[in-house]
């Protein structure tokens, strides 16, 4: 029940109030203004339907076979609809849900029948009213015809500024009053309540509105811009519409809705670079290859590393955690990256290239695989920031210390030399199957990555004739020991056990059931057998069970010194799948590695580790002229090495390099039907004459940060037109292009082409800023025209609510609060305690968003799930809106409080005070003060109700129910 029905038995209380208000204050406010888009379901189509019908269903139902099997044609929306098998909105009562659901002796297809997940496909796309589009697909597949022909691909051409015969004061407004005329504007008030949600999310205050409204300057507004765009809330408001693009989440969704660890790092990321004003194209490739950047942002205060934690863009989608089919598990993941790059960067559909050329769009299904390997050339990895240098600052105290050890111990040859063939031979007793992946004696593979400061980088030509040993502090032992080793072996103490840091093998194909370490370590490093990229063992082990080796088991070595360990996991599911391996040092600890073998006997050798030795530190030092100096050194390295405690890096989700590969095309979208190999490029119609001609003949494959330089070249004339139509979109509410997120054939037009390219252009030519660019939209006369009027999304509505009711906390950033769970919200993976009903009073950006337990208000006000990018939102207006205003539980605890602050503010007792509280009640609310009508009811509904108290709560509980609450005129 609403607070109106419990609440009061005035008579006013039944509906009357409500009814006069809104007949005399919002009657202007048209339901009929805001539609649904379609972008969603011709995604759908597109990306599903239509590679299901053609892999399935065309060899026998399509205008290519002259014969079509029983007469039916499913290649078109004219023949669907003739056919009769399909029912729009009715999926049950569709003859083709019959037919490929195997129960009434239709049976299609006849060979196989489809799978559960393709049965769900057909279902959906029937109940969601059977979309299929129009625009008939171009026959044969000429790229270059494709590209040339459609509007999007042609370079950016600034056109002249329109002559208007009026005072148009920007460019901007010859180009829109070319098309619609001059206007007269909205009043202050109005204009002030309309840019201060446009670009900050929130209301005015009333006495921010009395400043300005006194404010008679001629530039106020756009002093007032710049107050705003200053204000960390813009960063807010402008980021939560590019989490929309990057479906931004913080839990996997799937069974468990498993967290993904610091995503709320990369969402303060994207905050403070749009409060930084990076530049739009540095921005993009910082989260395409913010961690291959050679000289990345750095903070200018403690010189953090400021590019790397972009590239969590990558994986913030959702995971399932037990794929049967791992192949296909990395398919679906790519396909997802691919499309959510596509749209948000170049509003292109790439996606629906994965099975076939792209029916409309100069995009070939080579393209696709070409896009396919370079990602599948990276992996999702923790790194680590160190702001100020402290971690770095020990680790170069801890390799000085070495080094000088290192002097003292090569002073005495004999006792350090490592026999070169007792260093290459393998143990005897290793199994004769066993085969040699990796030998680390022989220097690091070609390919290896590492992260952070564990691993030291080896160069493999730096290796001498001779083996050159490793020295390294025994971690205990009276006379302290000193351990030898060959220098390339992986050993992280020679960071300190403190630092952390992670070593990646190159990929390579798993041939036999086991595999056979040669390592040592202690505390919680481990080694992580990584299989076509899954990475949700972190998790949940079920399938993949024993793919890690943690190092303080105590068969990983005697007391962490070396020694050998098989992989836990029978991996004969797994043999000739590409793997790779991941030697893991999170801090405090160390691991190291020397050899791997696989072999079909899960046998470990029994033999010694060599060549380490123990050395006495005695021996060491007994021919040196001063032995109790060099004791000293010792004892400082070895406090350096094993000390704890300190400085942490700050761990960051972020992606991280592999070694390069090609993969191959997969036929129909079928990993498990390879085709040949196509090297990781970029999109074909980029590369081709006019676009980048200096690229026409590639060299070879490229890598994210080469793609990235691509995406966002000048002469790229995709980003910056997708950019400056998105900015348009939010704040003029409907894009040049309406279709944001589909600049190609299936999308929809330009409604001005010149003024499009005018703006792109000038993106580039005001260096990508974004700041500048929303401030010359909101200064323009256009953004006053009164005709216009806008939906706030449920974030705003929920912030407003929250700066009226004087709850919100401004705090920016930080882990985020757990989201409120009603009663309603079950299932597993649900947390085990709710967050607060307010949400600390923290803007909605900064609310817990996990999968799988999304807030019912966002939802009801059309906040998309996170599955996708979604540049252009569905603005509906339908029952669950007003039900959620009315009962949800979080809106009655608000108005609860601001009925409290208002009673606050002073006495109520008198015909004067109920009408100052009239006065500030529409001023908080709507940024203006009520009409004589608005006044006069509010006025009678107030003493007429049993007490001032129970009247405000109702009042202000109508208000927030009208439509200029939610919509911003």
């Amino acid at each position: 029940m609403s607070r109106l029905s419990r609440n009061s038995t005035d008579q006013w209380c039944g509906g009357q109030l409500f009814l006069c208000l809104v007949l005399a204050t919002f009657g202007c406010f048209s339901a009929g203004q805001v539609q649904a888009s379609d972008d969603s379901r011709a995604d759908f189509f597109e990306s599903k339907v239509r590679p299901l019908l053609i892999s399935k269903c065309h060899a026998c139902h399509s205008a290519a076979n002259d014969d079509p099997a029983a007469g039916l044609m499913l290649d078109s929306a004219d023949a669907i609809e003739e056919s009769g098998v399909v029912i729009a909105g009715q999926a049950d009562d569709s003859l083709l849900i019959e037919a490929v659901s195997y129960e009434s002796g239709l049976d299609m297809p006849p060979d196989q029948p489809l799978s559960d997940k393709e049965r769900a496909v057909l279902r959906k796309w029937i109940d969601d009213g059977a979309f299929f589009p129009d625009t008939k697909p171009v026959s044969g597949f000429d790229l270059a015809g494709r590209r040339d022909s459609h509007w999007a691909w042609q370079p950016v051409n600034p056109p002249e500024i329109p002559a208007t015969g009026t005072t148009a004061s920007d460019p901007i407004d010859a180009f829109v009053q070319k098309s619609n005329g001059p206007h007269d504007g909205v009043d202050r008030a109005t204009w002030l309540r309309r840019v201060t949600f446009a670009l900050t999310g929130l209301p005015p205050t009333p006495d921010q509105l009395k400043e300005f409204l006194a404010d008679q300057r001629p530039d106020a507004k756009y002093r007032w811009v710049n107050r705003q765009m200053a204000d960390p809330e813009f960063g807010v408001r402008w980021g939560r519409h590019w989490m929309d693009l990057v479906r931004f989440a913080e839990t996997y969704g799937h069974e468990f809705d498993y967290p993904i660890p610091h995503a709320w790092r990369f969402r303060d990321w994207v905050v403070r670079s749009i409060n930084d004003d990076v530049p739009f194209d540095q921005f993009v490739v910082e989260q395409l290859a913010g961690d291959l950047v050679p000289s990345p942002r750095r903070d200018p205060l403690d010189q953090t590393d400021l590019s790397k934690q972009g590239s969590a863009f990558w994986w913030l989608g959702e995971a399932v955690h037990a794929p049967v089919d791992v192949k296909d598990d990395q398919a679906i993941r790519v396909d997802n990256q691919i499309d959510v790059a596509g749209k948000a960067v170049l509003g292109l559909t790439i996606a629906c290239a994965r099975c076939h050329d792209h029916k409309f769009d100069a995009i070939s299904q080579a393209d696709y695989y070409s896009l396919s390997g370079i990602l599948q050339s990276t992996t999702r990895s923790i790194g680590w920031l160190d702001p100020g240098g402290k971690v770095q600052q020990r680790v170069d105290e801890c390799r000085r210390s070495l080094d000088q050890l290192q002097t003292v111990a090569f002073a005495n040859p004999d006792l350090v030399r490592l026999d070169k063939a007792e260093v290459s031979n393998p143990p005897a007793d290793l199994p004769t199957d066993a085969e040699l992946v990796f030998d680390l004696t022989q220097g690091w593979p070609d390919g290896c990555t590492t992260e952070g400061w564990a691993f030291e980088p080896f160069e493999t030509d730096a290796i001498p004739p001779a083996v050159t040993p490793s020295i390294v502090p025994a971690p205990d032992g009276d006379p302290v020991a000193i351990e030898t080793h060959p220098a390339t072996w992986l050993d992280s103490r020679v960071a300190g056990i403190e630092a952390a840091g992670v070593w990646r093998s190159p990929p390579f194909v798993i041939k036999q059931p086991h595999l056979i370490y040669q390592l040592a370590g202690q505390d919680q490093c481990e080694i992580r057998l990584v299989v076509d990229g899954y990475f949700m063992g972190d998790y949940h082990t079920l399938l993949f069970s024993g793919m890690r080796i943690k190092v303080d088991q105590p068969s990983a070595g005697d007391d962490g010194h070396w020694g050998w360990q098989v992989q836990g996991g029978d991996l004969h599911h797994y043999i000739g799948h590409t793997a790779h391996l991941e030697v893991w040092d999170p801090g405090p600890g160390w691991i190291g590695l020397a050899r791997v073998y696989q072999s079909a006997e899960a046998k470990k050798p029994d033999s010694p580790v060599a060549p380490v030795q123990l050395l006495d530190a005695k021996s060491v030092f007994a021919s040196q002229a001063r032995p109790d100096r060099w004791a000293s050194v010792l004892q400082t390295a070895r406090s350096r090495v094993y000390r704890s405690g300190g400085p942490r890096a700050v761990p960051v989700l972020q992606s991280s390099k592999l070694t390069g590969r090609d993969v191959p095309l997969a036929v129909r979208g079928d990993v498990h039907q390879p085709g040949d190999p196509v090297p990781r490029s970029d999109l074909t119609a980029f590369r081709i004459a006019d676009v980048h001609e200096d690229q026409s003949s590639q060299s070879g494959p490229i890598d994210r940060l080469e793609l990235a330089g691509r995406w966002t070249d000048p002469a790229n004339p995709l980003t910056p037109r997708v950019a400056v139509n998105r900015w348009w979109h939010h704040v003029f509410g409907q894009g040049i292009v309406a279709s944001c997120d589909n600049f190609g054939v299936l999308g929809q037009l330009p409604s001005d082409p010149e003024l499009l390219d005018h703006l792109a252009d000038r993106l580039m030519r005001g260096g990508w800023s974004r700041k500048r660019m929303v401030r010359d939209f909101v200064l323009s006369d256009s953004f006053a025209d009164p005709s216009r009027i806008q939906r706030l999304e449920g974030e705003a509505i929920r912030d407003a609510l929250l700066t009226i009711s004087g709850r919100l906390d401004r705090q920016i950033g930080g882990p985020s609060v757990p989201i409120h769970l009603t009663s309603f919200m079950t299932g597993r993976g649900r947390p085990k305690s709710s967050g607060p009903i307010d949400g600390q009073g923290r803007r909605s950006l900064f609310v817990e968003v996990r999968r799988n337990f999304l807030s019912p208000f966002m939802a009801a006000f059309d906040t998309p799930a996170p599955s996708t990018s979604v540049g252009k939102r569905n603005v509906s207006n339908v029952p669950a809106q007003a039900l959620a205003m009315l009962n949800d539980p979080m809106i009655d605890d608000l108005l609860d409080h601001w009925t409290q602050t208002l009673l606050k503010g002073g006495p109520v007792d008198d015909s004067s005070a109920t009408g100052r509280l009239i006065d500030s009640v529409y001023m908080q609310a709507f940024a203006r003060k009520p009409t004589e009508q608005e006044f006069a009811i509010a006025e009678q509904f107030l003493i007429e109700s049993e007490s001032v108290a129970v009247g405000l709560r109702d009042f202000v509980d109508v208000l927030v129910n009208t439509k200029e609450f939610i919509f911003v005129p």
